[in-house]
């Protein structure tokens, strides 16, 4: 980063469930010293009505409740290492709620790196994400998504105006033992751009 960034996302699923997110970026230094994000992100899977017998008064009891809702906040920093090499770390602080009854907290952290190749507009890059613990909606600890990923993306001029990257990358996810790629391609003509990809 080389000036102050704001990047902001919100979807609304067919199911009633509704997912947003802010992350506010500063750099330090113009972007010598790295830069520092904070930012936080919402989930919430909708409300349902639900029935059950009380057998204390006995009688039916209705309650209107939201299904699960988690909100996580978190904070990172990245900074360039020499001309080449760039890393990264976040941590992240998370509260999982179901059925409004049962609650689980999380602490999670994320390292990253990348590195510009020496042949021209080629970057690596790779990250261990959610490395941390989780507290417990009932007797068991929840187990984290920990996963591992390497990537690389290859950017070059098209024409006057117009460059374009394609890039790929693996994640190996450790809990559920396989592996995910993905794959994506982005063209920019001056400040506006247009991407697309396939997981």
């Amino acid at each position: 980063m080389t000036s102050p960034e704001i990047f902001t996302v919100g979807e609304l699923g067919l199911l009633k469930d509704v997912a947003g997110g802010i992350l506010y970026g500063q750099p330090l230094k113009g972007g010598a010293a790295g830069g520092l994000a904070v930012g936080g992100v919402y989930y919430t899977a909708g409300s349902e009505e639900m029935t059950w017998f009380d057998p204390t008064t006995k009688q039916e009891q209705k309650q209107t409740l939201v299904t699960q809702q988690d909100v996580v906040g978190l904070l990172a920093y990245g900074r360039p290492v020499g001309k080449r090499l760039g890393v990264g770390a976040a941590v992240k602080v998370g509260r999982s709620a179901l059925a409004e009854a049962k609650s689980a907290m999380a602490v999670a952290g994320d390292v990253g790196l990348w590195w510009q190749s020496p042949v021209a507009g080629l970057t690596v890059s790779g990250a261990a994400q959610n490395v941390g613990t989780s507290g417990a909606f009932l007797n068991t600890r929840e187990t984290l998504p920990l996963a591992g990923s390497l990537g690389a993306a290859y950017t070059r001029g098209i024409a006057a105006d117009w460059v374009g990257t394609v890039g790929a990358d693996a994640a190996y996810l450790v809990t559920e033992s396989r592996m995910v790629g993905q794959a994506g391609l982005e063209v920019d003509w001056k400040s506006y751009g247009i991407f697309g990809g396939y997981r």
